[in-house]
């Protein structure tokens, strides 16, 4: 989301919220054309979930994600469950 307005062509990141180093729980997936993004078959556990405008960003990597987690939306993923979440398109972070 960019203020109410959803935004295609993104990439909204699930990670986990403890660190993996198993790429495979690291999800990405880039918007469709009204901003909505869908993942299926993820394990229940507790995730961060954030949005980058680079769709080459290395989502699977847990060095690229760690900046990104501060400003991420915690959301906890129950077995056989469906979950509707809206975040905000995420700033690159402030490298020192």
């Amino acid at each position: 989301m960019n203020g109410d307005t959803p935004v295609p062509g993104v990439l909204a990141v699930l990670a986990p919220l403890a660190p993996s180093k198993d790429p495979y729980e690291y999800r990405g997936f880039q918007t469709d054309s009204d901003g909505s993004f869908d993942y299926q078959y993820v394990r229940a556990g507790d995730y961060v979930l954030f949005a980058v405008d680079r769709l080459d960003f290395e989502y699977a990597t847990p060095e690229a994600v760690f900046p990104y987690l501060a400003s991420g939306k915690a959301v906890r993923i129950d077995p056989h469950s469906i979950s509707n979440e809206h975040v905000a398109v995420s700033a690159a972070p402030v490298r020192p």
